[in-house]
């Protein structure tokens, strides 16, 4: 059975798709699900050609009856990571359809997810609390809440684990501080995430320049830098 992973937060600009990015490149047999209207880690992996190839329309909106009908729909694949990628249509999708459409939907995707073979499914979450961000959430064995240091991320971090609490969710849900600065600020923000929440507080990834370039280079950083091995102490944590 595949260890899913998802990687959300209600707000744009922390980090991730960097994530999902690095935590797919884990040398295991990993599916990433691209559920992002920006469609950045689409273009990171450059899975953006998307004729007669399988998008989240499918796999969000077609229900499978088994795993061989479901492997017919050729996917984009990097070596041992298969994409499958956001195709620019579904952001209208919660406009469109009723509570029933939306529990409909949200079936389908937790059945299309147990035809998936590989080790590891990622899914890169939309900042938009909508409908299949829910449904990647309720489907995730662990949750991944990259969080920046910024009053609105802290409000956001708590509306988003009230939610939880809620749904009476029993994932493994973690919080991952990133853009850390390297300073008495940054330190002190990590201080009260810590005494806030615990065990459940990752290892930060601190503001790195190489970081940032992976959108230049579309490689993850896995270098003997300080960067790289932040993106290392992740999958080890994580995975």
């Amino acid at each position: 059975m595949s260890k899913i992973i998802a990687v959300t937060f209600q707000k744009g600009g922390v980090g991730k798709t960097t994530t999902a990015f690095h935590l797919a490149h884990n040398g295991l047999p990993t599916t990433v699900i691209d559920f992002d209207p920006q469609a950045s880690i689409t273009e990171l992996f450059d899975a953006t050609k998307t004729d007669n190839k399988m998008t989240v329309q499918d796999i969000a909106r077609s229900r499978f009856p088994d795993r061989k009908t479901f492997e017919l729909l050729e996917c984009h694949q990097r070596d041992l990571i298969k994409i499958i990628p956001n195709d620019f249509i579904h952001f209208d999708l919660d406009i469109k359809i009723t509570s029933q459409d939306r529990e409909y939907i949200i079936k389908v995707f937790k059945n299309n997810l147990s035809l998936i073979s590989d080790d590891i499914i990622i899914i890169d979450c939309s900042p938009a609390q909508n409908t299949l961000t829910l449904a990647a959430q309720l489907a995730a064995d662990t949750i991944i809440i990259p969080v920046e240091l910024s009053d609105s991320s802290t409000k956001g971090l708590l509306e988003m684990l009230h939610l939880f609490s809620k749904l009476k969710m029993t994932n493994d849900i973690y919080i991952l501080p990133t853009k850390i600065a390297r300073d008495i600020y940054g330190k002190k923000y990590l201080g009260r995430l810590k005494d806030e929440f615990g065990a459940r507080v990752l290892s930060p990834i601190p503001l790195y320049t190489e970081i940032k370039e992976v959108f230049h280079t579309k490689k993850p950083c896995f270098s003997n830098t300080k960067a790289g091995q932040a993106m290392k102490q992740l999958l080890k944590e994580v995975l």
